[in-house]
């Protein structure tokens, strides 16, 4: 008899509302989550379309000029920074001024897929925080 009620007991949160929603969020959400995000990036533009031509040295310069106001522009007051191309054919991003290395690194992870697209090698800088350099 206790083995039939046990039984009863726990049945009896699957057979509420608030049980069933639970159990199918627990199932469901999992499943559904990667195609919500897919199905979003899409719509809203997210992922790039891939570029008709090989980068030019000038696309280079004009990302490295586009970053640099970008940096100073988000940064604390009174950081300078400026990014030219040069080197391996115009395909090495340098930076000058007040980026340290594990602010350089941190912006190569986060703009790699571009930066390669973009044809970059490699990042270098230099400054009153020392030199550093990362690969693409």
């Amino acid at each position: 008899m206790r083995v039939i009620l046990r039984q009863a007991e726990q049945q009896s949160l699957l057979t509420t509302p608030g049980g069933m929603l639970l159990f199918g969020l627990l199932v469901g959400l999992p499943f559904s989550l990667p195609t919500l995000i897919a199905v979003w990036s899409d719509e809203t533009g997210l992922k790039k379309k891939p570029r008709a031509a090989p980068a030019t040295k000038d696309d280079r310069r004009a990302f490295a000029e586009k970053l640099a106001k970008q940096i100073v522009e988000v940064s604390e007051r009174g950081t300078e920074v400026t990014a030219t191309v040069g080197g391996d054919g115009g395909r090495v991003l340098f930076f000058d001024g007040d980026l340290a290395a594990d602010q350089g690194e941190k912006l190569v992870a986060a703009l790699r897929s571009e930066m390669k697209e973009l044809g970059f090698k490699r990042v270098e800088g230099k400054g009153p925080k020392g030199a550093w350099w990362t690969t693409v």
